[in-house]
């Protein structure tokens, strides 16, 4: 969304508060159609074009292109065109982790008297939200193969207005992505390259 001219209708996300929701582009004011390719792979549906099942460990990208006008003959719709690379292993060893954390003591809270003299009491705090991960690769041969994986682990635990347990507290919603990636590169006669990509996903709601 940082491009000109893109937004994301609908997933506005503050502090990482769209965990779970798949990510939806849209560019001059087009809501769908946007077409998405990962490692040279169509990721979007292939029906209508958007983002059904999308859900990306952007930690993982090397490189992301995003386009919204002079697409060329290989972009069939007029949406927004994101072109994606994960990153890959090099003859050296390299790894990374992450970790982000947040809850209700760390936000505000804009319940004030006049809301309170109405009878609402409290609103729906964030519980806890974390974002966790890391990634590691390196060579299998010098000069030949690299291999490269990635996780990522996001759940949030947030109060539900209107809901309670069995014992009168507060009821909460639970929701969190599992995001892996195994990338194995293979240096054919140069400048070819034989690749192959893997990518699961898990979704809790």
């Amino acid at each position: 969304v940082q491009a000109p001219g893109v937004r994301a209708p609908g997933r506005l996300d503050v502090g990482g508060g769209t965990v779970g929701d798949t990510p939806e582009f849209s560019s001059f004011g087009q809501p769908i159609e946007s077409f998405m390719v990962m490692e040279g792979l169509v990721t979007s549906d292939s029906r209508i074009q958007t983002q059904g099942g999308n859900y990306f460990d952007y930690n993982a990208m090397e490189e992301a292109k995003v386009q919204t006008i002079s697409n060329g003959p290989d972009v069939p719709s007029r949406g927004p065109a994101l072109s994606m690379l994960l990153k890959s292993g090099g003859n050296e060893f390299h790894g990374g982790a992450s970790y982000a954390y947040s809850s209700q003591h760390t936000e505000g809270n804009n319940v004030d008297d006049e809301l309170r003299a109405q009878g609402i009491t409290e609103g729906n705090p964030l519980l806890s939200r974390t974002d966790q991960g890391g990634d590691f690769g390196g060579r299998i041969i010098r000069d030949k193969l690299w291999f490269y994986a990635s996780g990522r682990y996001r759940p949030q635990d947030v109060v539900q207005l209107g809901v309670f347990k069995p014992d009168g507290t507060p009821g909460n919603g639970y929701k969190a992505e599992i995001i892996t990636n195994q990338k194995i590169s293979y240096q054919l006669r140069h400048p070819s390259k034989l690749v192959f990509w893997n990518t699961w996903v898990q979704k809790y709601y």
